[in-house]
């Protein structure tokens, strides 16, 4: 007598030959034969194929195991004595995943989803099985409901009360999750072994947590990810360690330009650790990565920490950074002065800018022509009052009179267009 744990079946052998077979929920005989003519002597569960090996006297050796494919059907069709076998079936094949009553899964699933039972399908869906109701469709049906807590949140924890995720619901459940910043619960269940890990997870988890992305690409054995972010977080020992143990060739170019589109703060990370290697690699050949992606913001942060030489070839990159930061980030172009000293680019172009976008100290530390000096005078009320004693104490007597009359006038002009408003 041998119990098979895969399907939930007794197996019991007699010494004349015969086979029975008893479904355990239910102690009923579903199966009963002579499978051979000679005695059985001894009978053996094969746990590898989870089947019994029965030894006749003769030394015949026979494997008898379920048919996954046919024994649901075999059941409703040859089992009618067992009440209710069709409910049978169906609470079998969801309990060991078999296959053969497909359609009462789909029909179920339907029901209770549209009648608002979002708990009873999401158990039907995680029932399933194969990837009969675990597939793209589910989740956009679950995605479609309104609720709280939300259907497809509670789709995705009747899948995890039964086990582990496939690739699909491990990158849409991580991708919910991190959305609302809770990268704790991707920790977790990294722990528990209920992702399955993919390149495409560790993608979308190294934009919120690196060590976490570090660890899928290790189990998704995706070994120049693994590397991408050893570099990224700054373990450069580590990373040459697992690049010669792995055969992978470091090439932080071929990196950088990998992953500059998808996660450019790793892009700046890698770019950072290659020049700190090496101060001799072209910055510029990098920045160009960047700017074919339009990561400008990174670039700004890259190329601050990496020219500070301000070396004279530098003068078109730094006219590039201090364009786009004047344009769409404002505030923080003193700071990058503070932080680089750059002068090696255009300073008229630069200077317009900062006057079209009121930055008018920087205009006026920029310009060198009397006329767009005189101009920006206009705008003293605008520019801190040291400022404007030291600037007019370091230009030329007759300019710093006819700029310091020309601001007076407009503010006269200005305060008399006020007096009369009133």
């Amino acid at each position: 007598m041998q119990i098979s744990t895969k399907y939930g079946q007794l197996f019991i052998l007699t010494k004349f030959g015969f086979l029975q077979i008893y479904e355990l929920t239910t102690n009923q005989l579903i199966y009963s034969n002579k499978i051979t003519e000679s005695s059985i002597f001894i009978g053996q569960q094969d746990s590898k194929e989870d089947g019994v090996y029965s030894i006749s006297r003769n030394g015949s050796v026979q494997l008898i195991q379920i048919d996954q494919n046919s024994f649901l059907n075999y059941l409703m069709n040859n089992c009618q004595q067992i009440p209710n076998v069709v409910q049978l079936a169906f609470k079998l094949a969801g309990r060991y995943r078999l296959p053969g009553v497909d359609g009462m899964f789909t029909e179920q699933f339907n029901k209770f989803l549209m009648s608002g039972d979002y708990a009873k399908a999401a158990q039907i869906a995680a029932s399933a099985p194969g990837e009969l109701l675990r597939n793209a469709q589910t989740i956009s049906k679950f995605k479609t409901f309104q609720g709280t807590p939300s259907p497809l949140l509670i789709y995705f924890q009747s899948l995890l009360q039964k086990g582990g995720l496939n690739a699909l619901e491990s990158v849409e459940l991580c991708n919910l999750v991190l959305s609302q910043g809770r990268k704790q619960f991707v920790e977790a269940w990294l722990k528990e072994n209920k992702l399955e890990c993919t390149e495409q997870l560790g993608d979308l988890v190294s934009q919120h947590d690196q060590n976490s992305a570090l660890e899928i690409y290790k189990r998704a054995n995706a070994g120049p990810k693994v590397l991408q972010t050893l570099v990224a977080l700054g373990r450069q020992d580590e990373a040459n360690k697992y690049a010669q143990q792995s055969g992978i060739n470091v090439d932080y170019m071929s990196m950088i330009k990998s992953c500059v589109f998808t996660n450019p703060v790793n892009a700046v990370q890698m770019a950072k650790t290659m020049f700190a290697q090496n101060n001799g690699n072209n910055i510029h050949a990098v920045a160009e990565l960047f700017v074919q992606a339009q990561k400008f913001k990174e670039l700004s942060a890259l190329l601050v920490d990496c020219m500070k030489q301000n070396k004279p070839e530098d003068g078109p990159w730094q006219t590039k950074i201090l364009e786009w930061n004047i344009i769409n980030e404002p505030n923080i172009v003193e700071p990058i002065f503070q932080l680089t000293k750059w002068n090696q680019y255009n300073r008229l172009r630069i200077a317009q800018l900062c006057e079209q976008k009121q930055l008018f100290q920087k205009a006026l530390e920029n310009y060198s022509d009397i006329k767009d000096i005189k101009r920006v005078c206009l705008n003293t009320q605008f520019i801190p009052h040291p400022y404007l004693v030291s600037f007019f104490g370091n230009l030329q007597p007759d300019w710093a009179l006819t700029c310091i009359y020309s601001s007076q006038k407009c503010i006269k002009i200005q305060y008399f267009a006020l007096y009369k408003n009133f």
